[in-house]
């Protein structure tokens, strides 16, 4: 389903494992999108799940948001460039980095046509606003 809800700000500071797990995450999402194509970085995705990891564990779900909270004050000094496909990819190294996982979504609207990606926990839209994903259809998610 579609997001409803929009990440809330950080509530704190970055700890050392979480710069450190942000710093990975940039990296390998810069090689990756240097070196493979679109469909070996999905493959990518798809094999690195945490199995169980999006289920809807209450504490999960609050530790995925808080990490995705301290990676948006972490990312203004990310070497990886602004688009959506890889913004949402960077997170979801940082998140799985920190043992936690969420939903890669891509999704399309028809006019005029464009595509979109973002992460999801739940409801909840972790790297970009419900109101601008909420023009978006959902067609796959990772």
């Amino acid at each position: 389903p579609k997001p409803t809800l929009d990440l809330r700000g950080a509530a704190r500071r970055p700890r050392p494992r979480e710069i450190a797990a942000g710093l990975l995450a940039s990296g390998a999402a810069a090689r990756d999108f240097r070196r493979l194509d679109f469909a070996r970085i999905l493959e990518r995705a798809r094999r690195g799940r945490q199995p169980g990891a999006t289920s809807h564990d209450a504490a999960h779900h609050e530790a995925v948001l808080d990490a995705a909270a301290v990676f948006a004050v972490l990312r203004p000094w990310s070497p990886v460039g602004g688009a959506c496909l890889k913004r949402s990819y960077q997170l979801l190294g940082y998140l799985r980095r920190l043992g936690l996982d969420a939903d890669w979504v891509i999704g399309v609207r028809t006019w005029p046509f464009m595509a979109h990606c973002w992460l999801q926990s739940g409801p909840v839209a972790l790297d970009d606003d419900v109101e601008r994903l909420i023009a978006y259809t959902p067609i796959l998610a990772v």
